[in-house]
């Protein structure tokens, strides 16, 4: 196993993912072709590991809408890497959560490729609950959650393990007054764990790998929830390890999405006070093998307001010998201002961008459906649906509206020819639960 490149003597001592590839299909990558956005990726490390468990750390660079340079710190997204930039992190989460508790809540594996939904089948009988995934239709997911321990077991087909959560550094914790989870100041407050991030993976033959984060927690009401999370510690399969180090922001960098004037801030507010100075990679003897060392640069954005841009990546020896740099150059002024105008790898090749506004034609958004006569129309909003009930005595039937880039509709009769009465309907994520007394069987459906 070798963490050098070796090109026949050439180029040797680059670590992987910093040589760069400049050729028109690896620029292609860099661009998001359904949107035409920069989208970016540049690895910070890559580790291999046994049973082909390898660890990559990967930054992310997100395109932004150029108006956005300008916008206040306190509603632009804040990372670990500055303005544009991003380390992804795996996590299982609750999103659309307004109470503690709500049959309405929705979990979802943040990571492997994209946002997926989490479905509950029920409590197996070693009391975890099991979930599936549409998109991973192969793998077992187990939630264990009672007084003692909080985290997610995923089952792969290859026998592999995945946990996510489990300590206090990798449970993200939220504040609840009862079920209440809004702003609020009084006391009595008690924490809840409302994320599960990403904290080992085990193969099938014994290989593991172990993350460790900073959870860095805020008090509120006599309590404590998570302000942030970031990474802190890697530990490979070959007990190699990735360190991160932080330094504080300027103030200008970040602000609390909130703003007061006495008193306690009532909200549970989310920001970034450091940045990722760099990251040390060390054998199995905690002997240092090589750093990376991240350089930006500090631009005013607006009044007493800075953005931080990532400028350079470059890779030091354990000697302290400074490798050529990965550099990025941004557009400085103009209706782009804030973008990434060129990125230029170590060995000297390199990739420039240039924008252009283009006026994409699309509908208005608004649809029509005929009334029919002699029925009574009802029309009914779901999540991303609507949903129209046609009701004449006691027959009914109903039309569904979806819009994805046109309105697309789907009738249904099939309910014409039955009698009922005392029609209810249910909404959530993606369905209708539709019931109704039927008069010919005296029974609910």
């Amino acid at each position: 196993m070798s963490y050098l490149e070796n090109d026949n003597g050439l180029n040797i001592g680059y670590r992987n993912g910093q040589k760069g590839n400049s050729s028109t299909e690896n620029a292609l990558n860099t661009i998001d072709l359904f949107t035409g956005s920069l989208k970016l990726p540049l690895t910070l490390c890559h580790l291999e590991g046994r049973d082909d468990l390898s660890v990559t750390v990967q930054a992310g660079y997100m395109q932004n809408n150029p108006e956005h340079f300008h916008h206040q710190n306190r509603k632009l997204a804040n990372t670990v890497l500055g303005y544009g930039w991003g380390i992804g992190l795996s996590a299982i989460m609750v999103k659309n959560r307004q109470v503690k508790q709500s049959y309405q809540k929705e979990f979802y594996l943040i990571g492997e490729g994209g946002q997926y939904p989490l479905y509950r089948n029920g409590r197996t009988a070693d009391d975890k609950i099991s979930f599936f995934s549409v998109e991973h239709p192969n793998w077992q997911f187990y939630l264990y959650d009672n007084a003692e321990h909080s985290y997610w077991e995923i089952l792969h087909e290859d026998g592999s393990r995945h946990t996510y959560g489990g300590s206090d550094d990798s449970n993200e914790k939220t504040l609840s007054w009862d079920n209440w989870i809004g702003p609020l100041v009084s006391k009595g407050a008690e924490s809840f764990i409302s994320a599960w991030y990403f904290s080992a993976a085990e193969t099938s033959k014994g290989a593991q790998v172990q993350y460790q984060y900073d959870n860095v927690m805020e008090t509120l009401a006599g309590a404590s929830y998570t302000r942030t999370v970031r990474l802190k510690r890697i530990q490979t399969s070959y007990d190699h390890e990735i360190l991160f180090h932080y330094e504080d922001k300027e103030a200008g960098e970040y602000g609390t999405n909130h703003s007061i004037t006495a008193g306690d801030n009532a909200y549970q507010e989310k920001y970034e006070d450091k940045y990722l100075k760099k990251l040390d990679v060390r054998n199995e003897h905690h002997v240092l093998m090589y750093s990376q060392e991240l350089i930006y640069e500090l631009v005013e954005s607006g009044t007493e307001e800075t953005k931080r841009r990532l400028t350079e990546i470059a890779q030091i020896t354990a000697e302290g010998t400074k490798r050529p740099a990965l550099t990025l150059a941004y557009k400085k002024s103009g209706e782009f201002e804030g973008l990434v105008e060129k990125l230029q790898y170590p060995l000297g090749t390199g990739i420039s961008y240039n924008y252009e506004k283009t006026e994409l034609s699309t509908s208005d958004g608004y649809g029509q459906f005929d009334l029919e006569m002699d029925w009574e129309s009802k029309i009914y909003k779901g999540n991303d649906f609507e949903f129209v009930l046609l009701q004449r005595e006691e027959k009914i039937k109903f039309h569904i509206y979806q819009w994805d880039i046109t309105w697309r509709q789907h009738i249904d009769g099939s309910m014409v020819d039955e009698s009922v009465s005392d029609v209810q309907l249910q909404f959530g994520n993606g369905f209708i639960c539709l019931s109704y007394l039927d008069l010919l069987s005296s029974s609910i459906r």
